[in-house]
């Protein structure tokens, strides 16, 4: 087809997709750059969040990428959208970015800076969460431009593990339950990083209004599947479930995308 670059497009009206897996070697900006021909518009989402709409000449823009493998996902929204190709760049300085320590965060309860020779500063906290009903919180004060989403980048470290067995070393995912605002929080997942002081980052989606924001992390024993018993009652003394949010680091707030 004239104007396209390989052996062919992918045709896509409204209501149907394409979609692209593209791999970041870290959770930071990159640029995509969509190629579409024909007369249509698409909305182009990254990971679930919507990053802009596109047509022919109008098809780029600066988004925050996980580390990792991205789902960049193309849909048609009027016309017929002859999609291309999708060009990737990293550009790590294309998008605002904001770092929070941790430590100097609001603390709650247990929640306390503790020394760690490889955090960003030397310090990060720990103790966040506990027994159901806990008030062991990290709370951090996050300035906006605008409304709009924004990627969180959680610097972390989750040494959990309980007793290794002759199957496997038993290493447990961590959580926190991520309130902005006083909303209702989304719960993250946060996977085993090997030791307390092997920090990898994750990134969240977060709504953020424009002035200043409240970004909160708790965590909690999670109940068995009956919703009322726990696992600590029922095997006393054996780690099945963890009950803490991972030590925490920083977080690197920048919108979303650029658009």
């Amino acid at each position: 087809m004239p104007g396209s670059t390989g052996s062919g497009v992918a045709e896509v009206r409204e209501g149907q997709s394409v979609t692209f897996w593209v791999y970041s070697a870290r959770d930071a900006a990159a640029t995509l750059d969509l190629g579409l021909l024909g007369s249509g518009k698409a909305l182009v989402t990254v990971n679930g969040v919507e990053v802009t709409e596109a047509r022919r000449g109008d098809s780029t823009v600066a988004v925050s990428m996980s580390g990792g493998v991205n789902k960049v996902t193309v849909t048609g929204r009027t016309g017929t959208s002859l999609v291309d190709r999708l060009d990737v760049r990293p550009t790590p300085d294309a998008l605002p970015a904001t770092v929070h320590q941790a430590e100097a965060a609001a603390l709650a309860g247990t929640a306390k800076a503790a020394p760690f020779s490889l955090a960003d500063g030397e310090a990060a906290v720990t103790g966040i969460g506990g027994p159901p009903g806990n008030a062991n919180t990290l709370t951090f004060t996050v300035r906006a431009d605008r409304d709009g989403t924004y990627a969180m980048r959680v610097r972390y470290a989750n040494p959990e593990q309980s007793a290794a067995t002759h199957y496997n070393p038993d290493p447990l995912a961590r959580h926190a339950d991520v309130s902005v605002n006083g909303a209702a929080p989304q719960r993250v997942l946060f996977p085993h990083t090997f030791h307390e002081n092997d920090f990898w980052e994750l990134t969240v989606p977060v709504r953020l209004k424009k002035g200043d924001n409240t970004v909160r992390f708790a965590a909690q024993e999670l109940p068995n599947f009956d919703g009322t018993t726990y696992a600590s009652q029922t095997f006393p003394g054996v780690l099945l479930r963890s009950r803490y949010a991972p030590v925490i680091d920083r977080i690197t707030v920048a919108p979303f995308s650029g658009r």
